[in-house]
């Protein structure tokens, strides 16, 4: 498995295991400018690696720095949508829900990334009226091994 592959999929089934995030995927611009219908869904939560600025080591390794986005789109006041009733924290459902992910991802560790830490956090501006987006950035080191450089050849002057 490749090392981005492995990122997403443990980023992804972390925060699966955050109470009231109803859909997790790549983000591939569901909810971005263009998209006017926010799905059925109250709360999710996209993932999107932004990018790894790779080194070449010795022996066909490589290093990489990779950043991870993750932003959780909410509808605004979702819980008075689903409970019916104000919650006692002055509908703040949403700042627990970041604090969630936020401690569910950071020092998150693979076999072939190093533990996740949070390097950024703040609101993104939506089009979609009510619809707020929040993004959590972290970073870590991943590893890959490389194809050779050079392949053996038989010596031709060996019997």
């Amino acid at each position: 498995m490749t090392p981005k592959k492995e990122l997403y999929l443990s980023v992804r089934d972390r925060i699966g295991t955050v109470a009231g995030i109803e859909y997790i995927d790549i983000n591939r611009n569901q909810f971005g400018p263009g998209k006017e219908n926010y799905p059925q869904y109250y709360t999710a939560s996209l993932i999107r690696i932004t990018g790894i600025t790779w080194e070449t080591m010795v022996e066909q390794l490589q290093e990489g720095l990779a950043t991870v986005e993750v932003i959780l789109y909410t509808l605004d006041g979702f819980a008075d949508q689903l409970f019916g009733t104000m919650d006692e924290d002055d509908g703040l459902t949403e700042i627990d829900l970041i604090d969630d992910i936020t401690d569910k991802l950071q020092f998150l560790e693979g076999s072939s990334f190093r533990p996740l830490q949070q390097i950024d956090e703040g609101s993104i501006d939506t089009d979609i009226e009510g619809m707020m987006a929040y993004k959590m950035t972290f970073n870590c080191l991943v590893y890959r091994k490389t194809a050779s450089r050079y392949t053996k050849v038989q010596n031709p002057f060996k019997q």
